[in-house]
């Protein structure tokens, strides 16, 4: 977007000096050290493709309130690309410097920069550290964090879908989320369009090719959740999904269908049954959205993206199978997963992506599952582990695991096969040391090359001090017990 200025003085750099800013909360818990981001000169907007166009204006410049909020768009690219930069609409009352942000749908940050303080309203652009790559048919959010509120919006902006420059945000595409903290916005506010944007660079050669691990998978013993009896039924016949991807209406049932993108499940009773989704299925706010779903003789292929297959709460998971992503399966709470086949989670050659199979958090049933971490290892990245809790956002507590298979994993295998909810017990974590009823009963763990399934041992963070703790009946594939020490 381009605001045109008259100069009546030579106009200064493009970018001002870096200012290190304090350490950025990224994803779901990964906390990175001090970021260097860059100062928009808020007289010098880029001129590239975007969402919105340079003469749209707000119908209400600064709204009264003063609450700090989280601010965004939620779109789909209908190609690929890069953005290099994002952007927004200043009100008369923001003279503060503010913190932007993009997303993917999982609300983990792929990048970040920072608009200068300015007096100036209207269309200012910040450019990013690093261009973000952005995946055909994939959902992302672009926000700021309006910190004293006084924003400006455009009332109905996003009532109706809107299509434009390959890029397509449905109905309530202007999202938001209160906090003091930048965070990735996630309510709907209705037809509101708060004026946010990026600077897109559509891809001019061909992509390439996913990176496959560096070694074989691991082969499944007979008797356990893999090709033959997870996923899509062989003779079922699938044909294009016509749907909406965000489903509002209560008992839908998907079936027997392929799904080209991301399923948001915002209603109670939904069913989807022998179904291919070439994307992931989420469920926003599972504490309160009421919306509930089950998942049976389905599978998921997240594809090369760094997003999550199945999240975040309030679903049952029967026969399914879940490949690609950096993670398999998110249960932040209300989970149960069985009978399934989670695997081949993908690669971030040169990152320093960690990745794993099943992350739990809270009220997580997770009975008899192929459960391994499958990524491509490199410098930096790797798998942390098949089973992850981490007490970053909360207690790890009220779970289940019981009678799984835990696989060492392929492409370099993983730190450890589980972990148990009670990491950064010593302070590392806020809620390290409070996990609680985190049950290990009759699963099993394969040596593996490394004769312990992980690459260091078998289990991490477990502590049977823990109030409702329990460690029983787990064994090695050979029928000898294992510890939690081992």
């Amino acid at each position: 977007m381009i605001r045109v200025i008259p100069l009546l003085r030579r106009r200064r750099p493009r970018w001002l000096q870096l200012r290190v800013v304090a350490t950025l909360l990224i994803g779901l818990g990964t906390v990175v050290p001090l970021a260097v981001l860059p100062l928009a000169e808020p007289a010098d907007a880029a001129s590239t493709t975007g969402i919105l166009g340079s003469k749209m204006r707000p119908t209400t410049r600064a709204v009264p309130q003063k609450t700090s909020v989280n601010l965004g768009v939620k779109f789909t690219s209908r190609r690929a690309g890069q953005v290099t930069a994002l952007q927004f609409y200043r009100s008369p009352r923001q003279t503060k410097s503010y913190v932007a942000s993009l997303w993917d749908n999982d609300g983990t940050l792929l990048g970040r920069t920072r608009f200068r303080a300015s007096d100036r309203s209207g269309w200012q652009t910040a450019k990013l550290r690093s261009p973000v790559r952005l995946l055909e048919g994939r959902v992302y959010v672009a926000s700021y964090l309006a910190s004293h509120g006084q924003h400006a919006v455009k009332r109905g902006g996003f009532a109706r879908k809107r299509t434009v420059n390959g890029f397509t945000v449905n109905p309530g595409g202007g999202v938001r989320t209160r906090s003091n903290k930048s965070r990735a916005p996630r309510n709907s506010a209705g037809g509101a369009n708060f004026l946010v944007d990026v600077v897109f660079t559509p891809q001019r050669s061909a992509p390439t090719a996913t990176p496959t691990p560096t070694t074989t998978p691991t082969p499944i013993p007979g008797g356990w959740p893999g090709p033959d009896n997870t996923g899509v039924p062989n003779g079922t016949t699938l044909s294009p999904y016509s749907g909406p991807l965000t489903v509002t209406t209560a008992n839908t049932v998907i079936q027997n269908v392929v799904v080209n993108g991301t399923l948001e499940i915002a209603a109670p009773g939904v069913r989807i049954v022998n179904t291919r989704v070439n994307g992931h299925v989420d469920l926003r706010d599972p504490r309160t959205s009421g919306a509930s779903f089950t998942i049976t003789d389905s599978e998921i292929h997240v594809g090369a993206t760094l997003t999550t297959g199945l999240l975040r709460g309030n679903f049952t998971a029967t026969r399914i199978e879940v490949t690609g992503g950096m993670r398999s399966i998110y249960c932040e709470i209300n989970c149960v997963v069985e009978d399934s086949w989670v695997h081949a989670q993908g690669g971030d050659p040169g990152g320093s992506t960690h990745f794993g199979g099943i992350r739990m958090g809270e009220s997580t049933t997770l009975r008899h599952n192929t459960i391994t971490c499958e990524a491509m290892r490199g410098p930096g990245t790797g798998c942390s582990a098949g089973l992850t809790g981490y007490g970053d956002f909360g207690p790890i507590q009220n779970n289940l695991i019981e009678r799984n298979i835990f696989l060492g994993g392929g492409g370099g295998g993983s730190t450890v096969c589980a972990y148990g909810g009670s990491s950064g017990d010593d302070g590392s974590k806020p809620y390290g040391h409070l996990a609680n009823n985190v049950r290990f009963v009759g699963n099993v763990f394969v040596r593996g090359a490394s004769g312990t399934c992980g690459n260091i041992r078998a289990v991490s963070g477990f502590d049977p001090t823990r109030p409702g703790n329990l460690w029983s009946g787990n064994t090695w594939d050979d029928g000898t017990p294992v510890n939690y020490t081992d």
